[in-house]
């Protein structure tokens, strides 16, 4: 199939056989593009390690001087080539290889509706529905001398392979000092290649000085090494499925950069005393801006599979007119381990249910109240105001003020503790 797709600031006709293009949004990853800005600078030298199909490589070609992009599948490259030939870009150079650790032949496997979880792996290697195509492993320490190729900005998606691939990059890393961007994704880790996040993390830190992990939508960016603040980043990875990017780098500046792709601050660094405040470059602002308002629309947002806290309320009326629009400050805690986000798909709002005096329903789906907050962060208490729309017809009635998350959950129905008060609903003459 062939598909037109907003990639950055240009539309690219884009063509593959599965349902990774069939099921990618238009404009493509706006929070991965975000980051991508964020740390390429303009006269960059980049290599994009398990491009798939090119988009990333078309995003990074409207970043970089010059992109060298490496795909071992053979039918995968075959697409790669197509798209790059059909996008008009001049600047990338593409090569049908793989790295790891040492040269070898070896091979690549994927689900036959889904090119872009291709894996190395001689762990497990699955027949039914799947493929397995034979490639070419270099190592990238060779490849970059023999080619006198020297990025400054690496990108490696190669599906728990990582640590391979550093392996054999690590006289280069460790003499160039680049910036490197990798995905971390717990079950390629664990299932395809017997390797803990724990163990991941442990590996990489041996390599960088500095090691950052960014959440989805880029709303969350924390230091690893501090280790409270790593222990966190594990449990959401594992559990929720949040901070699949890492940023190794050995220049302390490269904080700056991310941190200007937030407006919420951004987990400080070791020391605690030492604050790390987000910030958007004079350079960027519109475009920072224009990224911001698509967080804001377009981001989904982890699932909350077990809210905790509680919701307070100082003063609530003991009566009111039928049909009265009652607007009501109160208090929201956080006690659990995962934020509350108020913006983007799967949001968090304020809302409430009403019920007769005799505990039937009487109004379950109440009026939806955004959060003045964009996220209520663990271990936090903010102040809101909810609009409730009393029952038309007069009696008393049971107000439940609580939140809930969108196509989602009901916030009662987990470990949060919502509001309860009685209301004498009366005639609206």
């Amino acid at each position: 199939m062939k598909k037109k797709i907003q990639v950055a600031e240009r539309t690219f006709q884009v063509e593959s056989d599965d349902q990774y293009l069939q099921q990618m949004s238009d404009p493509f990853d706006p929070a991965l593009v975000a980051l991508l800005w964020a740390l390429v600078p303009r006269d960059a030298v980049v290599a994009d390690i398990g491009a798939n199909i090119g988009l990333t490589v078309l995003a990074l070609s409207q970043m970089a001087r010059e992109v060298r992009a490496f795909e071992p599948s053979p039918t995968t490259f075959a697409f790669l080539q197509r798209n790059l030939a059909c996008s008009g870009v001049v600047n990338v150079h593409v090569s049908n290889i793989g790295f790891g650790a040492e040269s070898a032949q070896s091979t690549i496997t994927f689900a036959a509706n889904n090119r872009s979880g291709g894996y190395v792996s001689t762990k497990i290697r699955p027949e039914k529905d799947h493929v397995t195509e034979n490639i070419v492993i270099e190592v990238f320490d060779v490849y970059c001398k023999k080619n006198n190729f020297f990025p400054s900005f690496i990108k490696i998606d190669v599906e728990g392979f990582e640590l391979e691939v550093l392996s054999g990059a690590n006289k280069f890393i460790a003499e160039y000092k680049p910036v490197v961007f990798f995905e971390m994704n717990h079950f390629c880790l664990n299932v395809l290649h017997r390797v803990t996040v724990p163990d991941f993390i442990d590996s990489i830190k041996k390599i960088f000085p500095y090691l950052y992990a960014i959440d989805h939508d880029n709303s969350s960016i924390v230091d690893l090494y501090d280790q409270e603040l790593c222990y966190r980043v594990m449990y959401e990875h594992v559990v929720n499925h949040r901070y699949p990017n890492i940023v190794g780098c050995f220049d302390a500046s490269v904080r700056n950069r991310l941190a200007s792709l937030v407006s919420v601050p951004v987990a400080q660094e070791a020391p605690p005393s030492s604050s790390f405040h987000c910030f958007i470059s004079s350079r960027d602002v519109l475009r920072a801006a224009w990224r911001r308002l698509r967080h804001l629309c377009c981001f989904w947002r982890p699932k909350i599979r077990n809210p905790e806290g509680m919701l307070q309320v100082s003063a609530l009326p003991s009566a009111c007119l039928a049909g009265e629009l009652l607007e009501i400050p109160l208090r929201v805690c956080n006690s659990g381990m995962q934020s509350w986000y108020g913006v983007g798909r799967y949001p968090v709002r304020l809302s409430y249910h009403w019920q007769d005096d005799a505990g039937a329903s009487v109004v379950y789906e109440g009026l939806r109240t955004p959060l003045q907050h964009d996220r209520i962060s663990p271990g936090t208490e903010v102040t809101e105001r909810i609009r409730v729309l009393a029952p038309d017809q007069p009696g008393v009635y049971t107000l439940q003020l609580t939140l809930v998350q969108e196509a989602v959950i009901w916030f009662e129905n987990g470990s949060f503790r919502s509001c309860f008060h009685t209301i004498n609903i009366l005639p609206n003459d």
